[in-house]
């Protein structure tokens, strides 16, 4: 496998777009990162016109995909070898075929639901949803923190995104607490991936998320870009599909120990 510059990767995107949902983050990663982008590395695999597949690095997590039969072996070795990742995530049937070169290393497996925006059925509200801006996330981190199945974000890359327009965030705010926020991540021209989905504890089945989530995915929209997730809890799936969202297959992450 071979690492190539922004600029190479920029010419797979006809290559990225034939299953562009599934490739959100790499699209979006690559869109929104200049020459001189630090925190990326892309690898391919065969010809960058139509190589075999790609694994990209953001910050400590890595992302893999093929459209056949790529190396994984070798893309283990670049995993090994930076040392520091904390996850590997992908379409399952492709992390499936690399997690036996990684074996050793992984701590927690964990398969979900993909689903992207099919039929828009938002719940209207009188709630006053907010975008965060750079001066407030600290607001939003408090909460996700209190969230234990988001312990392997990365709140670098949170707060840089929110700074640079890559990501947005959206909260509910009452009594002087956020009580509900939802995330964009790798923002491309036609499609997003919505993460950190999070309601306190405290204030949970009373609509909140869904206030705040059909207030995203409605701005998203209108500037024509898909709105896509994951998931695997059945309570916020149920959520999800009645909005509209409609399941299109698996992906996976590999957490690896620290």
């Amino acid at each position: 496998m071979n690492k190539i510059s922004i600029k190479e990767a920029r010419d797979l995107y006809p290559y990225l777009r034939k299953e562009k949902e599934f490739n959100i983050f790499i699209i979006g990663d690559i869109e929104n990162a200049s020459d001189n982008t630090k925190f990326i590395d892309i690898y391919i695999d065969g010809d960058i016109k139509n190589p075999d597949g790609i694994l990209l690095r953001y910050y400590n997590y890595f992302i893999i995909y093929s459209s056949g039969e790529m190396n994984y072996k070798q893309a283990a070795k670049i995993i090994r070898d930076w040392g520091k990742a904390k996850v590997l995530s992908g379409k399952e049937s492709h992390v499936d075929k690399i997690k036996d070169y990684l074996d050793d290393l992984i701590e927690e497996e964990n398969r979900m639901y993909f689903s992207a925006f099919k039929e828009p059925n938002f719940t209207s509200s009188d709630y006053k949803i907010q975008k965060l801006t750079p001066e407030n996330t600290e607001k939003v981190i408090q909460l996700l923190n209190k969230i234990e199945e988001f312990d392997s974000r990365n709140d670098e890359s949170f707060i840089s995104g929110i700074k640079d327009g890559s990501k947005r965030c959206y909260y509910l705010e009452l009594d002087g607490h956020i009580v509900s926020t939802a995330s964009t991540s790798a923002e491309s021209k036609d499609a997003t991936m919505i993460v950190a989905v999070a309601t306190d504890k405290r204030y949970r089945n009373r609509g909140y998320a869904t206030a705040v989530m059909s207030k995203l995915c409605s701005d998203l929209l209108e500037e024509g870009k898909i709105p896509c997730l994951f998931y695997n809890n059945p309570s916020a799936g149920k959520i999800y599909e009645r909005m509209g969202f409609r399941r299109i297959g698996f992906w996976k992450m590999l957490k690896f120990k620290s």
